[in-house]
């Protein structure tokens, strides 16, 4: 988990989420998110909205056995935010005076996409008891942030299958509060997924935009 200050880069919609609102909506809870381009959002937007699904377990019922399962209450709250586009795994090779540099240059621009937070709940939560109960808070999903030549080239094997070139993608809780009479905006890295593209990449499978 990392912080920095400064300009907030996911967009803005309706319906604002406050940190205190989140915080009490996550508490005790396993956390998903799923997130779906805004509906009639401009061709050029980034704005996304997710759905933090926060799951918990009934009371056990008096005198049932421990092998007996509890039941699952799932609640949701939708919080705004963003999804920049980033790149499928098709490789081009420019050659340059150091030699030959490899990137991805097919652009991949996801409709929906799904983030699990299980290793992370605690992180999260942490994050928003730093923040004041009314800061704004939105999420980010940057792909592609920490991608590098190193992972384009890069071989893995999953599921017995193996797959050439890595993503590495960010997601972030954003920001906004009032602090001594300033609008401070901040931003929180949250989480990394390093993975190849055609596997459980957020937004993989759908359809590319752009």
């Amino acid at each position: 988990m990392s912080y920095s200050e400064g300009s907030q880069t996911a967009e803005e919609t309706t319906g604002q989420v406050t940190a205190g609102a989140l915080l009490a909506h996550i508490k005790g809870a396993e956390v998903y998110l799923h997130g779906q381009a805004a509906y009639g959002r401009p061709s050029y937007s980034e704005a996304f909205i997710f759905t933090v699904s926060a799951k918990r377990y009934a009371p056990r019922v008096k005198g049932a056995s421990w092998e007996d399962r509890r039941a699952e209450i799932v609640s949701t709250l939708d919080v705004p935010g963003s999804c920049n586009r980033g790149t499928t795994s098709e490789v081009e090779i420019r050659e340059s005076s150091s030699g030959p540099h490899h990137e991805y240059r097919t652009p991949f621009g996801p409709q929906k996409g799904f983030w699990s937070l299980f290793a992370h709940t605690e992180d999260f939560r942490a994050i928003l008891e730093l923040l004041p109960r009314d800061a704004i808070v939105s999420l980010q999903v940057s792909l592609d942030a920490g991608t590098h030549e190193y992972l384009v080239r890069s071989t893995s094997t999953m599921n017995y299958e193996t797959y050439k070139g890595l993503h590495a993608d960010h997601l972030y809780v954003c920001a906004t509060y009032t602090r001594r009479g300033k609008t401070v905006k901040a931003r929180f890295l949250l989480d990394t997924s390093v993975v190849p593209h055609t596997t459980c990449r957020f937004g993989y499978p759908s359809k590319i935009d752009g």
